[in-house]
């Protein structure tokens, strides 16, 4: 397995960003995004997408303009720091998935303006917010692959989910996030853990029968190996998703 990482193009950079933002309107990653670029998000949504596009557009270029040889630099010293660590890191990841990664897959990371930085299951691909310092982006880096690994074995362990189950608001795709956080500070992979909280930080504000979820979570993955863990895990959220997902 191996990481390539590569500037996204400017235009499907744009498009992702106002394909977000017109995705749901006034949600937590609409309202995230208006306010880092400083859009009027309800004044685009009354214009409608045609010609909020044409807004965004306009500002965004700007931005880009401004940050190229930023992120041109950012490339280069990211390679080379991944480089240096890649080797350990997926060694760490076949321990905790007991399995074999494929030598020949290649992982595209895309440095984009966007804050707000999806992944592509299908395409093997994520974005990368350049803005982030080196080892805020290492531990990106670890925080994706993760997803990528965790449900090639998902896949295995339930056959019958569907893929489209991956993606939000789904419960698989829920529990994949908040299970990088037991993956990121119940392994070796700590080392790179330079937060106190990798996964989204909201749930590290849900309790269930006055204890915080994620060390529900974390005790989970301490008692059993990792399809242990899958199978323990869903059925936790699937009995508790009303907590969860209010």
């Amino acid at each position: 397995m191996e990481v390539i990482f590569k500037i996204k193009n400017f235009t499907d950079d744009c498009n992702s960003i106002i394909d977000l933002l017109y995705e749901e309107e006034n949600g937590r990653i609409q309202k995230y995004i208006a306010d880092f670029f400083d859009l009027d998000i309800s004044f685009l949504y009354k214009a409608g997408k045609e010609e909020g596009r044409k807004i965004i557009l306009c500002k965004l270029k700007n931005e880009y303009l401004n940050m190229e040889q930023t992120i041109n630099n950012k490339l280069c010293n990211i390679t080379r720091k991944w480089n240096e660590v890649s080797k350990d890191i997926f060694n760490i990841l076949e321990n905790i998935f007991k399995y074999r990664l494929d030598q020949n897959r290649k992982i595209i990371g895309e440095f984009t303006i966007n804050a707000v930085c999806p992944r592509y299951l299908d395409s093997w691909k994520f974005d990368i917010n350049f803005r982030k310092n080196d080892e805020e982006i290492i531990l990106a880096c670890i925080h994706e692959i993760i997803h990528f690994i965790w449900f090639e074995k998902w896949s295995d362990v339930f056959p019958y989910y569907g893929k489209y189950e991956y993606n939000a608001p789904y419960l698989p795709w829920l529990f994949s996030e908040i299970a990088v956080d037991a993956l990121l500070k119940e392994t070796d992979l700590y080392k790179y853990c330079i937060t106190d909280k990798p996964a989204y930080k909201h749930f590290y504000n849900i309790y269930i029968n006055d204890k915080n979820m994620m060390e529900y979570f974390r005790e989970l993955f301490r008692q059993g190996s990792i399809e242990d863990f899958m199978i323990n895990g869903i059925k936790f959220i699937q009995e508790n998703k009303n907590i969860i997902q209010s």
